[in-house]
């Protein structure tokens, strides 16, 4: 069974996985726990459309919504259309971000909100994906980060000098937000 922090690569769920050699021309992973795990990614969605991410293990949609809302108020929006705010653990979903705010540059020059948060709690600098995962490996925070510890619980993004980078903003500002549909269809 896969357990423990991190276990093949963060893909730590279950269903994500398929007991089996080969499905798809997905090829094994191994064994974990005495069982052979192969990646398993539906046929129809082998490839991705011009505004979606695709890497080895899945195929990812990514939507900008202009439509200004606060942070906890874009999550719920996400969250009621099988969505989440955008989580950027690697340089190819930063890549395909980037590449979504160089076409909105004006929308954006705010920022756009992303799925970072942290305590509300006094000035504890760890960031969490809205997941639950701790922020952690190379990030992108802008060197003015922390602008407001005491009342920036939220995490945008902004773009500065031909590149995306994150800032700490108020979680009620309204800003236009990014979301992310995981799009695989998970084997049993």
């Amino acid at each position: 069974m896969l357990s423990g922090p991190g276990a093949l690569n963060g893909l730590h769920r279950l269903s994500w996985w398929r007991t089996s050699s080969t499905v798809n021309g997905a090829g094994s992973l191994g064994s974990i726990g005495g069982s052979a795990f192969s990646a398993f990614m539906h046929s129809s969605e082998k490839s991705c459309v011009s505004n979606r991410l695709k890497n080895v293990f899945n195929c990812a949609g990514l939507q900008f919504f202009s439509e200004r809302k606060s942070w906890i108020k874009a999550l719920e929006h996400c969250q009621n259309n099988n969505s989440s705010l955008v989580e950027i653990h690697n340089r190819s979903v930063c890549m395909e971000v980037d590449h979504l705010l160089k076409d909105k540059t004006l929308e954006s020059k705010n920022g756009v909100w992303i799925g970072l948060e942290r305590s509300i709690f006094g000035c504890i600098i760890t960031w969490y994906w809205t997941t639950g995962q701790k922020v952690g490996g190379k990030t992108q925070w802008n060197e003015s980060h922390p602008v407001d510890c005491f009342n920036n619980h939220c995490g945008k993004i902004i773009w500065v000098q031909n590149e995306s980078k994150w800032l700490d903003a108020n979680c009620h500002l309204k800003l236009p937000f990014i979301s992310f549909t995981d799009m695989q269809i998970l084997g049993v």
